[in-house]
């Protein structure tokens, strides 16, 4: 999950623009499908709560911070 996280962060949105792409439209289909993927898979694999042994640890703020954005798509 990091990695997708550090993956999205490098990414350049102005690629999608690019007069010189092939396929535009495609492309920022399939960049739209990948976050609504990474967004949900981020929701249901990253717990919110989890506890271990004597510790309670609350991760909630953590997940929001690693999803994928657009959050809403």
């Amino acid at each position: 999950m990091l990695e997708i996280y550090w993956r999205n962060k490098k990414f350049d949105p102005q690629i999608l623009v690019d007069v010189n792409l092939v396929s535009s439209v495609d492309s920022l289909q399939n960049t739209l499908a990948l976050l609504k993927w990474q967004f949900s898979h981020f929701q249901t694999q990253l717990p919110g709560v989890t506890d271990i042994g004597l510790l309670h640890l609350d991760s909630k703020k953590i997940k929001s911070d690693l999803a994928p954005t657009p959050k809403q798509l």
